[in-house]
């Protein structure tokens, strides 16, 4: 028992080692990845995307955190899982408006489909143009 208890011991110990050597590594030189959403995060760049990236404006320069958007989500569908209330949302939302650019963003729901809300802001960081996206059509980086 001690035995195994000790190997399971030295096994974490030798594996935190390639963690602990990748977190001492030289920074990427990736600076999207390397600073983040910029100053403010996410909230700032939340209130500026609805402020100024879509038209017309759906905001007031004010800083929004995610949290804020997803409740409001809820409260304007209230009664249904929060993914249905985020794929509502952002049905809603885009049937009335475009981006700043006059892209046009799909409102049909059945499109807004499985949307978390992690992917709803997905479009906002630097990681919008990895893996899946939440708008759908081509555009998956928005802000």
């Amino acid at each position: 028992m001690i035995r195994n208890a000790s190997l399971a011991v030295l096994a974490a110990g030798l594996l935190s080692l390639p963690f602990a050597a990748a977190a001492a590594a030289e920074p990427s030189s990736d600076t999207s990845s390397r600073h983040g959403v910029g100053e403010g995060g996410m909230p700032r760049k939340l209130g500026d995307f609805v402020t100024t990236g879509v038209s017309p404006s759906a905001g007031k320069g004010e800083k929004i955190p995610p949290g804020q958007e997803f409740n409001l989500a809820k409260d304007l569908f209230p009664g249904v899982p929060t993914p249905t209330a985020i794929r509502d949302f952002e049905s809603a939302l885009w049937s009335g408006h475009t981006l700043a650019d006059g892209t046009v963003v799909p409102s049909d729901p059945a499109l807004w489909d499985d949307i978390t809300p992690g992917l709803a802001i997905k479009p906002l960081t630097p990681g919008c143009g990895h893996g899946r996206s939440a708008v759908p059509g081509p555009t998956q980086c928005i802000g």
